[in-house]
């Protein structure tokens, strides 16, 4: 994998004992139409790297279960859960793709509930344990700038009212801005990226869209170590209609966080 030293990126998504690596990842068009078996290789080669993944944009379960398929049969116990199809008119999952001996869901995961229709593809919520460390992890696929950003601290402050006392809440997803956009100043009061500046998580190089934002004083669990998994130029060799055909157009984003030692909370 590459990284940008400038940006202050890690380059091995990999975690140490002790560690855990999350990621999120909006997968383009993952459907049983548009993946074929080399398609799902390369898509199981990227999940390896990771021990917990927020998957946004998939069409259907069965290509995850294939992705899962594969994998155990290389002996990588991955499990998943996986929303109800969510969006009107281009329905969507959302997937938690985990590593079992690593980390473990507690509880019930659930689709934010939005009775006024604030977001195309309400978040997905899971409560996840890795030895000391739980945490919530909230999964996010924002479609219009415009109007959704604005929800995101109402989505936040709900989960800190549901989960009370545990203030260990990750947003992880597509944001379709950067975080610097002024849109963000009421999650911005709460939570911080971990992504910005000139860093790119869009195979054409041309945004900063995905990201993952903690609440550093409670989440210090947090290691400090973070980056972009540039699949298209180390597996693509920087062909950018290959790696969206085959994979995404979107790269993964990840960050580290030790499980070593009592919870913050």
């Amino acid at each position: 994998m590459t990284s940008d030293p400038a940006s202050g990126e890690s380059a091995d998504p990999v975690s140490a004992p002790g560690q855990i690596t999350i990621a999120s990842f909006n997968v383009k068009l993952f459907a049983v139409g548009s993946r074929n078996e080399t398609h799902i290789r390369q898509m199981a080669e990227l999940f390896k790297q990771f021990d917990l993944i927020a998957i946004q944009g998939v069409r259907d379960f069965e290509t995850v279960d294939r992705t899962l398929t594969l994998l155990w049969d290389q002996g990588y116990n991955f499990v998943a859960a996986a929303s109800e199809l969510v969006g009107e008119d281009v329905p969507e999952q959302f997937i938690f793709f985990w590593l079992n001996d690593k980390v473990e869901m507690r509880g019930i995961e659930k689709t934010w509930q939005d009775p006024e229709g604030r977001f195309v593809y309400p978040p997905y919520i899971g409560f996840f344990k890795a030895d000391g460390f739980d945490f919530v992890l909230v999964s996010v696929r924002l479609v219009s700038g415009q109007t959704e950003v604005a929800f995101l601290d109402a989505v936040y402050q709900s989960v800190l009212a549901d989960r009370a006392g545990e203030q260990d809440v990750i947003l992880a997803g597509d944001f379709i801005l950067p975080p610097e956009d002024l849109r963000f100043d009421g999650l911005r009061e709460h939570l911080t990226p971990l992504f910005s500046g000139e860093i790119r998580t869009t195979v054409t190089e041309s945004a900063l869209s995905d990201n993952i934002w903690i609440q550093p004083q409670h989440t210090a669990e947090y290691t400090g170590a973070f980056g972009v998994d540039r699949f298209d130029q180390r597996v693509f060799g920087n062909n950018d209609q290959e790696a969206e055909t085959a994979v995404s157009d979107h790269r993964p984003v990840w960050a580290k966080f030790s499980t070593v030692g009592p919870d913050d909370d």
